[in-house]
């Protein structure tokens, strides 16, 4: 390279390692990532596209009616393959994955809200029955693979309760001092206010 002494350090300008799309013909948000120690990302969030693309084995691969449904994706550390995607949720207004953490086994937990009564829960979970309006929900999935290990649905305030913070927060990192990486668990999810204003796939 012209120019260049080797004394100093080589810095090339930054460039676009990878973007890609992912979604189907209608409406489709992510609001949360993650990363594996591979490189790989975990995504979530909600989807209107009864056309968004699943993959063989995946958990549920049916949208299940309603205005948006959890979905959550597993591209590979370039981008340029999709590994796992599964839509998550029930047949009521709508739902949505607002954040995501992985685990050193490769399970990962994803949590956001629901207006299903049928959102799919497990034996033995903490809440199995829907409380009516907006729940949170927490679910783990073995990913890549066809199960779900773990759902639990339970209680949330009311969209318009005073106590609705102003700001969720946003983000966590935690530094792995063995792969000298930073793992990051992002939640990318909407701002509530007071008084409520419609987030994203609100009626």
């Amino acid at each position: 390279m012209k120019g260049y002494d080797p004394a100093y350090p080589l810095i090339l300008d930054p460039g676009l390692e990878y973007s890609t799309f992912l979604g189907g013909s209608s409406r489709d948000e992510g609001y949360g990532i993650a990363l594996d120690a591979a490189g790989n990302a975990y995504v979530t969030g909600g989807t209107s596209s009864s056309d968004f693309p699943t993959t063989v084995g995946a958990f549920d691969r049916s949208y299940n009616g309603g205005e948006a449904d959890v979905f959550v994706a597993k591209l590979n550390s370039d981008g340029s393959a999709l590994l796992y995607a599964t839509f998550l949720g029930g047949n009521g207004v709508s739902e949505w994955g607002s954040g995501i953490a992985l685990d050193a086994a490769g399970n990962a937990y994803i949590t956001g809200r629901t207006y299903s009564s049928d959102f799919p829960t497990t034996a033995g979970a903490f809440d199995t029955s829907y409380n009516g309006g907006y729940d949170a929900f927490v679910a783990r999935l073995s990913l890549p693979g066809a199960g779900c290990n773990h759902f639990t649905a339970r209680p949330t305030f009311a969209a318009t309760s005073s106590l609705m913070p102003k700001k969720l927060p946003t983000p966590l990192k935690n530094f792995n001092s063995a792969n000298k990486r930073w793992d990051l668990s992002l939640s990318l999810i909407p701002q509530w206010h007071k008084p409520y204003r419609p987030a994203p796939f609100d009626r």
